[in-house]
């Protein structure tokens, strides 16, 4: 079985293997290791030196696989790749480590060895429960991460108010949260996948969980295989549930990112309103202007003829009413354009 899935550590250490791509276009790194330093503040606040900023995410792939002709004669071949741990984490032990322990850690099970390492079967079982509780460590602290991070952006934030940490930098979180989010889910995906394939097809697992599986069926039995069969569906089930609150966290931070969109698109269109209503008054106070200047003129024709002239007066009385009423009709319609336009809509669309 080969189960790929991203590790999470706080340890530098990029994997520099590297693979030929095809028709001689250079090469490539065998594994990918992305930074979380965005999942941290202090990334956005010039302190990448904080320990919250040294994360990484290691694309690492463990692989076991037990052949033999039978239960007396058979091996175990194991790919695991773990530089990225702390050194007592490793598997491989070094020579000195292997002169403490008097040689008898098992690196493939990570325990010494038991009864179990005379039957490939339970020994199987035995090695697959030990990698898939480094791969459930890692999804927890992954999980755990991300948790840290998506609170602090869509909660703390907010009430704290802090400048450095403006819509750029949110956007950008955001944006990394949610596409690293999708691959560690789609990677733990894969692994609950194979998982169910195994145990439900491979082992054959039963509503009592007893092996029915053809390969599996002879550990009835065998406490130890049945103990391990259990904890491999309980970590299942672990891994399952870490997965799906990352799940959740990237819901959380896809619905924050689309409430973001709207507020800002609400704020933009508050302010091109209001500018609209301010360009509208200043066009009013324009009317207004020429309305008293052609008030001012027509007093000082009127000073010019003298009241003597009746006829002049009247039509210069008339001529001011005029141009007042429609000064007045166009300052008001400047300024209630807009409103009546609406109420016009809805009274037009509520009698459909």
């Amino acid at each position: 079985m080969t189960l790929p899935f991203y590790a999470f550590s706080t340890i530098d250490a990029p994997d520099i293997r590297t693979i030929p791509q095809h028709e001689g276009k250079g090469s490539v790194l065998l594994r990918n290791r992305d930074e979380l330093a965005f999942l941290s503040p202090s990334h956005y606040l010039n302190a990448d030196s904080s320990p919250q900023a040294q994360a990484y995410l290691h694309d690492t792939v463990c692989s076991i696989m037990i052949t033999g002709q039978d239960d007396n004669y058979w091996t175990c071949f194991c790919f695991n790749e773990d530089s990225f741990e702390e050194r007592d984490q490793q598997r491989l032990q070094t020579e000195d480590d292997t002169e403490q322990d008097g040689g008898a850690g098992d690196p493939i099970t990570g325990t010494e060895e038991t009864v179990a390492s005379i039957f490939p079967r339970t020994y199987g079982l035995q090695a697959l429960v030990s990698f898939l509780k480094t791969i459930c460590e890692h999804q927890c602290m992954l999980q755990e991460r991300f948790e840290e991070s998506l609170t602090f952006f869509t909660k703390d934030l907010l009430q704290l108010r802090i400048k450095e940490i403006g819509p750029k930098e949110i956007h950008k979180w955001g944006k990394a949260f949610r596409s690293t989010s999708a691959q560690i889910t789609a990677r733990n995906t894969n692994i609950l996948d194979k998982l169910k394939v195994f145990l439900d097809v491979e082992v054959g697992l039963d509503a009592d969980a007893i092996p029915r599986g053809r390969l599996f069926q002879s550990l009835q039995d065998d406490p130890i295989a049945m103990r391990l069969l259990r904890e491999i569906d309980d970590i299942r089930k672990d891994i399952l549930e870490a997965n799906q609150e990352l799940i959740r966290y990237k819901e959380t931070c896809d619905e924050f990112r689309r409430e973001r969109k709207t507020d800002q698109f609400e704020e933009g269109h508050s302010l091109a309103n209001e500018a609209q209503k301010l360009q509208q008054l200043l066009k009013a106070i324009a009317a207004l202007q020429i309305v008293l200047s052609i008030l001012t003129l027509a007093a000082q024709l009127f000073s010019a003829w003298g009241v003597s002239s009746r006829v002049g007066f009247i039509i210069l009385v008339l001529f001011i009413v005029v141009i007042c009423i429609i000064s007045s009709v166009v300052f008001f319609w400047m300024l209630w354009k807009g409103r009546l336009v609406q109420l016009f809509q809805k009274v037009r669309y509520g009698h459909q």
